[in-house]
Formats: C-alpha cells, sequence, structure tokens
C-alpha cells in the first residue's frame, strides 16, 4: 500500500523556501547529509529505516508526479513555526501552524514533541513559495505484518504496560513487539472492509495481523492499533 494511503487511513481513526525561513541551511543540510551518508554506509545495521526494500519511502522517488500537499523525511532544523525535512534528494520547508494535529505515538500531541532526527510524514496545503503548511502530521509512525508467534504478558496480564507480542514478520525475520496504552484492536470481517473494535485477548498465537506504531529510537516498534482477520 503506498505511504501516503496508508496515512490516511490512520489518520481516518522546496530549497527557496527553506532559504526565506532558515537563512543559510542549505548548507547545513548538506553536511548533515554527507554525515548521515558516512555513518549509513559504515553501520547500515543502525539505520535499518533507510532499507529500500523495507521502507521504499526513505528511497528517492521514481515518480515524478509526486503529490504537491504530501512530504515525507527526516527534521534537520526546527524552530517555533516550522521544521525542514530532507527525504531521499529532496528538501522541504513545513509550516506549523497551531491547529495542525500532530500524531507520535498518541493523537494531538504538542509540536514540541517532534525533534531534529525525527521521521516525520506531513500532510497539508502547498503554498506558492514551494512550502508545505501542515494540517496533519506523523512522527516515527511505522508499519509491521505478520503472524503472531507468542504473547509475553507482563505480570501474567496482556494490558499490563511493558507486555509485548512476538511476530514473524512477513518480509523475514522475527520481531517482538512493545504495546501502547492506545492500543486499539480491530477484527477484519468477512464482508468487505467491515471491521469492529475487539480486546487484546483476540490476539493469539497463529493470528495474522497488520500493526501501525511508533518507531523507536533502539530499532524497537511499539504498536497503538492492530487489525487482525479471521482465523482460516
Amino acid at each position: 500500500m503506498e505511504r501516503r494511503s496508508f496515512l490516511k487511513i490512520v489518520a481516518a481513526g522546496g530549497a527557496a523556501a527553506v532559504n526565506f525561513l532558515y537563512p543559510g541551511l542549505t548548507g547545513v543540510v548538506g553536511a548533515a547529509r554527507l554525515k548521515a551518508h558516512d555513518s549509513i554506509d559504515k553501520h547500515p545495521e543502525k539505520h535499518p529505516e533507510l532499507d529500500p526494500e523495507k521502507h521504499p519511502e526513505a528511497a528517492p522517488s521514481k515518480h515524478p508526479e509526486i503529490d504537491p500537499n504530501f512530504f515525507g523525511g527526516y527534521v534537520v532544523e526546527k524552530s517555533v513555526g516550522g521544521l525542514v525535512l530532507v527525504g531521499g534528494s529532496e528538501m522541504r520547508a513545513i509550516r506549523l501552524p497551531a491547529r495542525a494535529a500532530v500524531w507520535k505515538e498518541f493523537e494531538g500531541v504538542s509540536h514540541s514533541e517532534i525533534q531534529v532526527g525525527d521521521y516525520v510524514d506531513v500532510r497539508g496545503t502547498a503554498l506558492a513559495d514551494g512550502s508545505l503548511e501542515a494540517n496533519n502530521v506523523w512522527v516515527n509512525i511505522g508499519r509491521l505484518d505478520g503472524t503472531v508467534e507468542q504473547l509475553m504478558p507482563q505480570g501474567g496480564d496482556m494490558t499490563a504496560q511493558g507486555s509485548r507480542l512476538r511476530i514473524a514478520a512477513i518480509k523475514g525475520g522475527h520481531r517482538e513487539i512493545e504495546l501502547s496504552s492506545a492500543l486499539e484492536v480491530i477484527r477484519i470481517t468477512d464482508g468487505e472492509g467491515d471491521m469492529m473494535a475487539v480486546g487484546i485477548a483476540n490476539v493469539v498465537p497463529g493470528t495474522k495481523m497488520g500493526a501501525v506504531g511508533l518507531r523507536l529510537p533502539d530499532g524497537g516498534f511499539r504498536a497503538t492499533r492492530i487489525w487482525i482477520w479471521p482465523q482460516a
């Protein structure tokens, strides 16, 4: 699923502008890119989010028909009311009006929760100067799909803070994922597009599931929404 479409579903539950907002930043961004590329080349295991196979949004776009009202990239600069993002080979200034809604594990968090180094997806309105005025912002949001292998309850209670799931990921490997205090579990029913809210008790070994949530700095993942399919 295209990342822009994916973020629309989750939400339903250029250089001139950069220089205008942050004079002299273009050179700083260039240096930051070189430093980041050097780090990635030497330590690729520390940057799994940049694997183009697992995270195609991190690679330069091959499609020139980009939606001007959407942009995703790493925060390289921030100030009150604005950000600068670098995504692939592109750089864009983001204006953050007070009304812009920010998701970072929880809905409606303060704009101050956005930090340099975060990966941010923005949906908004493209302005004439090339910047993007944000309506909705998602910070470090990610997705995992796989099959539940093991429940790892905290103190015997899957609803307790610290509980985890171990899954066999569709793209390979095994992952232990944390469960957010804001977790929602949704069952996809047999009817096309039909779904209903259920509890974590419906998530058992063998369950095929998808999850969206917060990508953590240590490479971990904290699920905020899980959807499951009926058992075959």
